[in-house]
């Protein structure tokens, strides 16, 4: 047991899509039609810092298992953090700290802190620039 966290990309198929996908699918699903792919664009392991930004930022303080709609914005506020605290450590603390709990894991700021947030931002930046994922919706869950 532990805090598992995971980002996902949702895409909402239009027609010329489903008809694509379906096809791959049909033998497997017949008489289905698929309507949205999901991925999985992150996940992390008891990265409880990152957690805690998402529950005072994008869940209104609501720390549940629930998934929660992440908005563009928000990627981009948590990507602008991780780079500050990246570029300064000292302001981790501040910035982005810890949030203890029973399977939340760690509260050092050390390598394993770090090296979350330099995972976070590689691949925020991936989202928010490559445009592959411009039309995805993006959703938030954690689970401990």
């Amino acid at each position: 047991m532990g805090l598992d966290m995971y980002l996902k990309a949702k895409k909402f198929l239009w027609t010329e899509e489903r008809e694509a996908v379906g096809k791959l699918l049909k033998s497997h699903f017949p008489g289905m039609e698929i309507s949205e792919m999901q991925f999985d664009a992150m996940y992390w392991r008891k990265a409880n810092a990152i957690h805690a930004w998402f529950v005072k930022n994008v869940q209104g303080g609501e720390d549940e298992c629930n998934e929660f709609l992440v908005d563009r914005k928000d990627l981009q506020s948590l990507l602008d953090t991780v780079k500050k605290v990246l570029e300064n450590n000292k302001l981790a603390v501040a910035l982005l700290p810890h949030a203890s709990g029973f399977f939340f894991g760690n509260t050092d700021y050390d390598e394993w802190y770090f090296r979350d947030l330099e995972a976070t931002r590689k691949r925020f930046e991936e989202l928010l620039t490559d445009p592959k994922w411009e039309k995805c919706y993006f959703y938030y869950q954690a689970s401990w």
